[in-house]
């Protein structure tokens, strides 16, 4: 059993920072003093220089304000700042290695709905910030925000005139990370097309969720097209707020409907950012992450393109893949939640894959993050190697073969986040079933949003119905205990 204590952080979640806009931290001023930290922090590893700041947004109305914002705040504290404009998560973590840039800032709610908003950090080496940065950088964020000059300082931003940012992108450096992606896939999968009779023909739906992705995806789309590989891009208007509304990874009825209309033979599905993917098979049933990482994981293994045999993956990932992998002589290696700690872990072991069932895979030998188009080109390319040999390959010959333990996974809103110290029934209960539970229980809150996970999965022979019924018990004990705990929280302050 996994439970996770709350985060330590004032700001920082699982994955940035992250909130409604509108409402503290993720507002304009916020966002100001942000870009002034960001530049104060910078002196601790860059003391001889300004940094230069890339920053991009993800098309939500509310990303160009804060674009502007934390521009002005890095330019308040004599940093340089470099627009990328509209781009997915990965471009920026690709870009700020290869142009040598300090840092990079990617305004972004990822899957969240339009109405959030979010900050994620890269440093110069593409990767997110550790633990230890998180921390030093919002000390300083904080003493600002506490600070009594700081609303000063920000109404005189505010009332410059400043002209305002519309939907842009700079296409020139987007498309660096564009040729890079398409070299990468044609020298794959070249070889494969080449063994592929004249008649061959396979057609992809990519949804781009109205998200970061919505201009680069058919571009890249678009020139690894051929006769025997087509795409057709849907969801692809950013900038009206639509982003993830009824689309993208986290919506996928949409996408399930257009696959099975067009016959297409596959189904991709980004998210907001672009910094992860969800699958659907010429059917339109969606693919387990589990089952689709782990035959990506043998798949690389049988090429020797598998470092160290090891598959690092996050503990959400399903007990029964392992015995799968070992099966086939992988080793798993399980990491805290997010693509950060997978990162973490995969630099750790010496690992050039990793992923989490959520569609955050990291493939070392191009990126160092979460890429949902590369991941899905990945996919690509495993399926044209199966279809080489029998052209009627479906997805749904991998669930067969990789079963997957009974599993419950719920998540759903709170009023407050409250520490399991301080619900200690739920707690000795939970502990109850530690002892008693043959599978695994993990209960975690979200580290971007208000609200509770519970995971729970077993072998076959604790029943998936018991496992639905145990994980709708927590649901309820756990409801139960926060709002009781809330209401005390609530009648023992008093304000001065």
């Amino acid at each position: 059993m996994t439970l996770f204590p709350l985060s330590p952080y004032r700001y920082f979640g699982t994955d940035g920072i992250r909130g409604p806009y509108g409402t503290f931290p993720i507002t304009d001023e916020c966002a100001f003093l942000l870009g002034k930290a960001l530049v104060m922090f910078s002196k601790s590893y860059y003391p001889q220089i300004s940094p230069t700041i890339m920053l991009c947004y993800d098309g939500r109305s509310s990303g160009i304000k804060l674009v502007e914002a934390i521009a002005q705040g890095i330019q308040d504290r004599k940093g340089s700042t470099i627009m990328l404009g509209l781009a997915p998560t990965p471009v920026a973590s690709y870009l700020c290695s290869r142009l040598s840039l300090q840092w990079a800032v990617v305004v972004s709610a990822s899957h969240n709905p339009a109405s959030d908003n979010g900050f994620k950090i890269f440093t110069h080496s593409g990767e997110k910030l550790s633990d230890g940065q998180q921390s030093s950088l919002e000390a300083i964020l904080h003493s600002l925000v506490a600070s009594p000059t700081s609303s000063l300082s920000f109404a005189l931003f505010r009332d410059q005139n400043i002209s305002s940012i519309r939907l842009y992108a700079d296409c020139r450096k987007i498309d660096m990370y564009g040729s890079a992606l398409q070299e990468y896939f044609f020298l794959r999968a070249k070889r494969l097309l080449d063994q592929l009779p004249a008649t061959f023909s396979k057609h992809i739906i990519v949804d781009c969720a109205h998200g970061a992705a919505s201009l680069l995806a058919p571009n890249v789309l678009a020139k690894i097209s051929s006769a025997k590989l087509t795409f057709s891009c849907i969801h692809t208007s950013p900038g009206q707020d639509n982003i993830n509304r009824g689309c993208g990874a986290t919506s996928l009825q949409s996408l399930q409907t257009v696959v099975r209309e067009k016959e297409a033979h596959l189904g991709i599905a980004l998210d907001g950012d672009g910094d992860r993917m969800v699958c659907v098979d010429g059917k339109g049933e969606v693919i387990p992450g589990s089952v689709l990482m782990t035959q990506l994981a043998i798949w690389l293994h049988g090429h020797q393109k598998l470092a160290h045999s090891i598959f690092v993956s996050t503990i959400m990932a399903n007990g029964g893949i392992e015995n799968t992998l070992h099966g086939h002589g992988i080793s798993l290696v399980r990491s805290a939640v997010g693509d950060r700690y997978l990162w973490e872990d995969m630099k750790k072991h010496g690992a050039s894959f990793g992923g989490e069932p959520s569609g955050h895979l990291i493939f070392a030998d191009f990126s160092v993050t979460g890429d949902g188009l590369l991941a899905g080109l990945n996919v690509i390319l495993y399926s044209l190697e199966q279809w080489v040999w029998d052209s009627h390959f479906c997805w749904s010959q991998c669930s067969r073969r990789i079963p997957l333990w009974p599993c419950c996974e719920i998540s759903f809103d709170i009023p407050q986040k409250i520490s399991l110290e301080e619900m200690p029934t739920l707690k000795e209960h939970i502990e109850y079933i530690q002892n008693t539970f043959k599978g695994r229980l993990i209960w975690r809150y979200s580290g971007t949003e208000k609200k509770l996970r519970i995971l729970v999965e077993g072998p076959y022979e604790e029943g998936s119905q018991n496992i639905q019924a145990l994980a709708q018990e927590l649901k309820t004990m756990s409801l139960k205990a926060i709002h009781q705990a809330t209401h005390i929280s609530e009648e023992s302050f008093h304000p001065p």
